[in-house]
């Protein structure tokens, strides 16, 4: 009787959160007291699926940049798992194999982008510990394979009701459908535990399972930018043949002649006929307007820039022919930085190492802990460093050539005006101190040289003249 009524709670508890999503969703773009309805006039779906979201990564250019910016450049360079340990370790040897032999990465960015569209995505486990896969895994030996799944292959089909468990709230077992291996239009639904599946959600807000998709608060400006693309197409479409008008003169008998006149004006029209017949009718060439649609786009993209955190040329990129400035890609590289330390590591990385070491199938490590180390999306590429040397290279000809060592001590020059660490002028100047004492050498050397040879000299000249006075006699 008490198990009854608390499942009866929990299906009041349930309803109520779908009625009041409801409520929202069909308040939204309402105004002047539900009088005037936005989105009823402009179009928009009040409630979305998955469906929606993946037509648009599909279909839509801008969705699909949405979608992928993030994940491409986070993904761009890879991170280096290792132990704060000397020499390689068993644990570093196990990853390096799982990320060489089984593209772990390569899965992980897959995973990455179906869980931004949708509310989460999956990573199936392969392993060779011998149970069905909706059987608990414990312990393994071997990884076999990886599988991402999305959340429409993916469903939820029991969940962990009791309140007093660690996981309450969270997946016991998905449904996954897999398909066919050589069939790509056939499929099988599975049970799958959940001990075997790696559940990745972003922007979690309230709740621990399903995040929001990315392209949720920008799918109408999606919809208004899908509508001034192709309304803009088939402006000028009809713009650049607006059409004809002909006046029949009042003695001319249109019933007999429509038929004929129609076949003429349709062969003009669709086929490759030019010339049109018009005896006893007048033609008149129809004006028409074909606006620039250029105004219309930027203020969506501002918007959907705005919305997603993606600096506009970052967002159009470089296919416009036009580089990112430096404060956005300074911008966009810190939110990168951002996405890695907050979300990709802590919900994608780390959560599969830690797997594949609780079952065993790579050694943990000796410490009991291990480090991520992401590339520094900071660091100058190899032609702004080419770019930089060049330009204090020229700087550094010019101040020892004007003589402002006199004013200016070198390391002073170096640090606070060329802004180079400490370490750099070290380096540098023990560089130049060689250099220099390579030259005194070479210039001691030199000297030492000629002398042994004026020497050398006087010795041959000396030794010839006692035997020309021996001639002379």
């Amino acid at each position: 009787m008490q198990g009854d009524l608390k499942a009866l709670a929990q299906m009041q508890f349930l309803s109520s959160i779908i009625a009041s999503r409801a409520s929202l969703a069909a308040s939204m773009g309402k105004s002047f007291g539900g009088k005037r309805d936005l989105y009823e006039a402009l179009g928009y779906p009040l409630s979305l699926k998955y469906e929606d979201y993946y037509a648009q990564y599909q279909r839509g250019g801008i969705a699909t940049r949405i979608i992928e910016a993030p994940v491409n450049g986070v993904w761009e360079q890879k991170p280096e798992v290792i132990e704060d340990v000397d020499g390689e370790t068993e644990f570093e040897k196990g990853i390096q194999e799982i990320i060489k032999k089984k593209r772990l990465f390569h899965y992980l960015r897959r995973v990455d982008i179906l869980s931004c569209i949708g509310q989460y995505a999956v990573l199936l486990l392969g392993v060779d510990d011998g149970q069905t896969l909706d059987q608990p895994l414990d312990t393994a030996s071997e990884l076999l394979y990886l599988q991402p799944y999305s959340e429409d292959s993916a469903t939820i089909a029991q969940w962990e009701k009791d309140v007093t468990n660690p996981r309450y709230g969270q997946p016991l077992v998905y449904r996954l459908k897999m398909q066919e291996p050589g069939q790509p239009e056939s499929f099988q639904i599975k049970d799958v535990h959940y001990t075997r599946v790696l559940h990745v959600a972003q922007g979690l807000l309230e709740s621990n399972v399903y995040g929001i998709p990315r392209l949720e608060r920008v799918f109408n400006r999606l919809l208004s930018l899908e509508l001034i693309v192709g309304g803009s197409g088939e402006m000028f479409w009809q713009g650049a043949f607006p059409g004809l008008q002909f006046n029949a003169q009042p003695e001319m008998n249109m019933s007999q002649t429509a038929a004929d006149m129609k076949e003429k004006i349709d062969e003009y029209v669709h086929g490759l006929k030019r010339y049109l017949t018009t005896q006893g009718l007048d033609v008149q060439k129809l004006s028409s307007d074909v606006a620039d649609p250029t105004n219309h786009m930027d203020v969506q993209l501002s918007v959907i820039s705005i919305a997603t955190g993606i600096p506009r040329r970052i967002l159009e990129g470089s296919e416009r022919g036009e580089l990112a400035s430096s404060q956005d890609e300074k911008n966009w590289n810190g939110r990168l930085d951002s996405r890695r330390r907050d979300e990709t590591e802590p919900s994608l990385l780390r959560p599969v190492v830690d797997r594949l070491i609780e079952i065993g199938v790579i050694p943990p490590p000796r410490g009991g802990e291990y480090t991520v180390n992401w590339p520094d999306l900071s660091a100058p590429s190899n032609k702004e460093k080419a770019d930089t040397g060049y330009v204090r290279t020229q700087a550094i000809e010019k101040y020892v050539n004007s003589g402002a060592d006199m004013l200016v001590q070198p390391r002073q020059f170096f640090e606070e005006v060329l802004d180079m660490s400490v370490d750099q002028v070290d380096r540098l100047l023990a560089g130049t101190e060689d250099a220099y004492a390579a030259l005194k050498e070479e210039e001691r050397q030199a000297q030492a040289d000629a002398a042994a040879q004026a020497d050398a000299a006087a010795q041959a000249q000396a030794t010839a003249q006692p035997q020309q006075g021996q001639q002379n006699v």
